[in-house]
């Protein structure tokens, strides 16, 4: 009987922790980026799929699925606009505000996960 290298595209077997590796300096450049956009659709669009992207990786038990969320809300409360809306009253945008949201019902399933 001959002996092959595994097939790379199988993925792994259900015994291997479920882990890719997380860019961190990536992520946290690219969440800035879009906040800086301010509430441009492209810009929301993908921030709505960063926070679908953790979902996956929770669901997965993908431990990178936490570190992302942590990102994402550190790039949120490092936000200049946070500081000036919470001085001068005005209240947050429709869009910032559903970011928000996202990040509390993810961090909710984050903690059901783990």
């Amino acid at each position: 009987m001959r002996t092959c290298a595994p097939d790379p595209t199988a993925g792994g077997s259900a015994e291997e922790e479920h882990c890719w590796h997380l860019d961190a300096e990536q992520v946290k450049e690219q969440v800035g980026q879009y906040l800086t956009q301010g509430g441009y659709y492209n810009a929301n669009k993908q921030l709505y799929f960063m926070f679908t992207k953790v979902r996956e990786m929770v669901r997965a038990r993908d431990s990178n699925g936490a570190k992302m969320l942590t990102m994402i809300t550190e790039q949120f409360l490092n936000d200049p606009r946070l500081l000036l809306w919470k001085t001068q009253g005005t209240p947050m945008t429709d869009k910032c505000r559903q970011h928000w949201d996202h990040i509390g019902e993810t961090s909710f399933l984050t903690r059901l996960t783990y």
